[in-house]
Order: C-alpha cells, then structure tokens, then sequence
C-alpha cells in the first residue's frame, strides 16, 4: 500500500498549475497574434492590396515600429525573422503601399528613404483581462492639451 505525504500532493498540484498558468499565457499570446493578422488581412484588402505573406510581414513590421524605418532595415529584419523575401519585394511593396497611402515616406538625402505606416489620430488599444475583447480608445492628450491652453495660456510644445 502506498502513502501518499502531503508535500508530493502539494508540489503535484503546483506543477499542474504552473503548467495550466504557461499554457494560458501561450494561449492568450496565440489570440492576440491571431487578431493581429486578421486585422493586417483586412486593413490589407480595405485598400485594395492583395494579401501575401511578404506585404502581411512589411505592413506588421511597419505597424510595430513608431518611427520611420528604410527599407534596408526592413529587409535585414524580414530576414532575421525568417521570411523569405527579397529586396526588391520589399522596394515594390513599400510603392504600393505609398500609392495606397498607407505609409509615408521621408527624403533623408543621398536616395535614402525612410518609411512610416500613417496612423489616423494616437489612440490605445486596451484589452480586457477576463474575456480579451480588444477596443481601440482615442488618445485625451488632445483635449488635455487644449484644457491646459484654455486655463493657463500655455502651449504644450
């Protein structure tokens, strides 16, 4: 007959939980990352662009980063995550995208280019923590900033 001691029982249940927490982690990690392509597929076809994997990872990679990025850089990324893609894929994408107007792209002299998704307004996106719906809040620096002006005379620079 075996005895089960209390401390196996105790450390079994934790293992079990752990496993359950990591699981729900990756769980949650994979719906987000889901939301992230459906919304990149239809933003993609909003626009009239037709869905590839290497316009899907451009437009992500330009959605991730907030500051202007060449397309050298996007490429050298591109690659390091594994896609296959080529320079020249990436050049075109990024015409289209402008075409679109998707993205802006910044002159920085010398033919060198800098490129930037357009972002209608800052806003946040929040998710809830119990059922992971996702909403989209506008930004109320604008209205803080015009308070501000309207009490103290100030201008927020």
């Amino acid at each position: 007959m075996r005895t089960t001691n209390y401390f196996d029982v105790q450390r079994a249940s934790t293992v079990s939980l752990k496993s359950f927490e990591i699981h729900t982690i990756m769980r949650t990690a994979q719906t987000m990352k889901e939301r992230f392509l459906m919304n990149t597929i239809e933003i993609l076809k909003k626009h009239s662009i037709k869905v590839t994997k290497p316009r899907m990872a451009i437009y992500e990679l330009l959605e991730k980063e907030h500051t202007g990025i060449g397309a050298d850089y996007i490429y050298s990324t591109l690659l390091k995550e594994n896609h296959s893609i080529n320079l020249s894929t990436v050049y075109r994408t990024l015409e289209l995208f402008e075409e679109k107007n998707l993205i802006q792209k910044y002159d920085l002299g010398e033919k060198k280019y800098n490129f930037s998704l357009i972002r209608h307004g800052h806003h946040h996106i929040v998710e809830c923590d119990s059922c992971h719906k996702v909403i989209t809040l506008d930004c109320p620096m604008k209205q803080i900033e015009d308070l501000i002006t309207k009490e103290t005379g100030f201008h927020l620079t």
